[in-house]
């Protein structure tokens, strides 16, 4: 079930918003925010995988069953 959300915007940043809309193949405001989040989402979780191959394998001793 989708929630509604609610928050105040500069002006600058609509207008953005709108002509990224017009632009970008979005058909309205939710989906840019929407697909905005799902790429923070999909930055995030490679970051996360960078940080993980970088810190390297666990120790034995502080690995799960």
């Amino acid at each position: 079930m989708a929630n509604t959300l609610s928050f105040a915007i500069p002006e600058a940043i609509v207008a953005y918003i709108d002509g990224r809309v017009a632009t970008g193949g979005y058909g309205n405001r939710c989906e840019y925010i929407r697909d905005l989040v799902r790429l923070d989402q999909r930055e995030q979780a490679k970051r996360r995988l960078r940080e993980l191959v970088t810190e390297g394998p666990l120790p034995l001793a502080l690995r799960p069953p």
